[in-house]
């Protein structure tokens, strides 16, 4: 569990045994008003795969409910990236290559992060990222399930993949 940054600006964090030793470490990043514990399906396949940890971002999941004081976007975005930024350097999770995910929300702050501190990181995924408007030309949801069932991860839900729909 995430120890305290200062005060109420503390990040909570779930961190998953891998089945097997050095697996890359997989950190991902809830969408808005939710927790990591959203991730929860997704652990047993993911720990064969990686060594996960999951970031619940400041005023959401188990984290701490500092007073905010943000009423710009610059200064919103600022304000979760320069918290997820103290916990990477507070847990050292940053001094070894490592994947960033993002959801929703979580992908927006993913990929404002990787844009500004791009160090070690090996990948950034994102699922159904905010802030993507239209669908690329290269996007082939069958092809990449195909891939990602040949390697063994779940693909669906009751015979529904998420990629084949687009928000």
């Amino acid at each position: 569990m995430g120890g305290a940054i200062d005060g109420e600006n503390y990040i909570h964090e779930i961190r998953v045994k891998p089945t097997k030793q050095n697996l890359p470490k997989l950190i991902c990043i809830h969408g808005f008003g939710g927790g990591g514990a959203q991730f929860f399906g997704m652990m047993p396949l993911l720990q064969n795969y990686f060594e996960v940890v999951t970031v619940d971002m400041l005023g959401m999941g188990a984290s701490g409910r500092p007073e905010y004081n943000q009423y710009d976007c610059d200064g919103a975005v600022d304000y979760f990236i320069d918290s997820i930024k103290e916990w990477f350097d507070r847990t050292k999770s940053n001094e070894e290559e490592f994947y960033l995910l993002g959801h929703s929300f979580g992908g927006y702050i993913a990929t404002a992060f990787a844009l500004r501190y791009p160090e070690n990181l090996k990948k950034l995924i994102l699922m159904s990222a905010v802030g993507i408007s239209t669908v690329p030309k290269s996007f082939q949801p069958e092809t990449w399930k195909s891939e990602l069932q040949k390697a063994g991860f779940w693909t669906g839900y009751g015979g529904d993949w998420a990629g084949d729909k687009w928000d």
